[in-house]
């Protein structure tokens, strides 16, 4: 988990939640698939195996970033950040500062390298 967002308990959140997906103890790091041939008149099939890593910090760091970019109208992302900076400096007393560095250090450059 990330200490600097809310992490939601519930696996389907509405369109307009500021709460970040829980995104569990794993994820899926590569899929790998191949096509059985099926015999004369019946359909191929396809079997798939997943290679599954840890989940950490910088995933919810990049769904945060996700989120950015999806609130429409774009003048509403005060909202998403506020939402997020109200929670965290709630929960650590003086997290002012460090939430701002987070955003500035870590969240930002990671939406200038994957999303211009």
């Amino acid at each position: 988990m990330n200490p600097f967002f809310d992490i939601s308990t519930q696996s389907d959140l509405p369109d307009g939640a500021h709460h970040l997906e829980n995104l569990g103890s794993q994820r899926i790091f590569a899929s790998f698939g191949k096509r059985i041939r099926g015999d004369w008149g019946k359909r191929d099939q396809y079997q798939s195996s997943h290679v599954y890593t840890e989940v950490t910090a910088e995933d919810y760091d990049h769904q945060f970033v996700s989120r950015l970019l999806r609130v429409r109208p774009s003048y509403k992302i005060d909202g998403l950040i506020d939402h997020h900076f109200n929670i965290y400096v709630s929960l650590n007393a003086g997290g002012r500062e460090l939430f701002l560095e987070h955003m500035s250090y870590e969240i930002l450059p990671v939406k200038k390298s994957k999303y211009q």
